[in-house]
């Protein structure tokens, strides 16, 4: 009943020589709903007009469609959401897209990045290694590197660097996944620290130790007795 209204509508543009192309739902005796697309044309034979229309089930590619919708969806929540940081880069090293996450680690927009290469915000002496990794990145091999941030402020973090080629459409790109382990790397140092300092306080009192002992049977065995 809701759709008479608008049934007679596309029935006088159809009668008025308009091709009128719609998708509608219909209900099924199941319960179940129909998607349709559907064509429709006057057609004139011996002096009537008649409407012609061709009507085609399209319920199996909206069900797709709408499953490939949510899962985008979610996929674009994952990536802004994501603690780590996220690149897509084209096969010359242009950056096509970072999450906001890496927009934050960088301390750049995305809007800076725009047109731009890793090439670009490199520093000089890491250009050759790098260089090394995105070749061995585009024959395929999935590659996993520490390496330090240089950022525009001058400070320089720790991250994790997980990469790998991904074909898509006759072309090839490299996604990156960046994981910044500052505090990991710091907090390992200082326990490296500590461990040094416990062992050369181990091996002061064991020099001190031996020394005593010396010292010791020197005077309870002085020379010539």
């Amino acid at each position: 009943p809701d759709k008479v209204e608008w049934s007679k509508q596309q029935f006088a543009r159809v009668i008025a020589g308009e091709e009128v192309r719609s998708r509608v739902s219909i209900p099924r005796p199941d319960g179940s709903i129909a998607e349709m697309d559907a064509s429709s044309v006057r057609v004139e034979w011996a002096g009537r007009r008649y409407l012609f229309a061709l009507i085609r089930d399209v319920t199996d590619e909206v069900r797709h469609e709408r499953e490939l919708a949510e899962a985008k969806g979610f996929l674009e929540a994952v990536q802004e959401n994501a603690q780590d940081a996220m690149f897509l880069f084209d096969d010359l090293g242009h950056y096509l897209f970072l999450n906001p996450r890496a927009a934050a680690m960088m301390r750049r927009s995305r809007e800076q990045l725009a047109g731009r290469t890793w090439r670009e915000l490199s520093p000089p002496h890491l250009l050759e290694s790098r260089e090394a990794h995105w070749k061995r990145l585009l024959a395929g091999e999935t590659l996993h590197v520490r390496e330090r941030m240089h950022r525009p402020d001058g400070s320089v973090i720790d991250v994790d660097v997980a990469s790998n080629r991904v074909a898509w459409g006759g072309k090839s790109f490299v996604f990156s996944i960046v994981r910044d382990v500052s505090d990991q790397v710091r907090q390992a140092a200082e326990l490296a620290s500590a461990n040094d300092a416990v062992r050369q306080s181990r091996e002061r009192v064991v020099r001190q130790q031996a020394a005593l002992v010396a010292v010791t049977h020197s005077e309870a065995f002085p020379a010539g007795d």
